[in-house]
């Protein structure tokens, strides 16, 4: 779970750095603290899925990793014109450390969904 999270805060962060306004450390401690808040948010909601291999004469012939969708909405950070552009979890992170959310410069609409084994953007530029 810790390295999916880690994947998406990287992405996070990376776009934050490009078109946000706040310093490189404040863009640090805003990961340090969204990343211990999905970790305990996300405990009891990442369901691993089956892992099943095809055998056939000793060889394997496919291996197919269940993509488990399960709590994937529960999971996702969404940054879109209806909630201002910020995500809930990370606007609350965003007060907690004393600064506003429109300082991140997202102005996109941004999907992340994190699940096990996979971590999804959906990112749509509207003109």
């Amino acid at each position: 779970m810790k390295k999916e999270i880690d994947i998406a805060l990287d992405l996070l962060a990376s776009y934050v750095r490009r078109f946000g306004s706040i310093k490189v450390e404040s863009i640090e401690e805003f990961r340090t603290h969204l990343q211990k808040n999905l970790l305990e948010r996300y405990q009891g909601h990442w369901y691993l899925g089956k892992i099943n291999v095809c055998f056939i004469f000793s060889f394997v012939c496919s291996i197919i990793i269940d993509k488990p969708i399960k709590g994937q909405a529960y999971r996702s950070l969404e940054f879109n014109k209806e909630n201002d552009y910020c995500d809930v979890i990370v606007s609350q992170i965003c007060n907690d450390l004393g600064f506003a959310p429109s300082l991140l410069g997202i102005r996109h609409d941004i999907t992340l969904w994190i699940d096990p084994y996979e971590v999804t953007i959906r990112y749509i530029i509207l003109s």
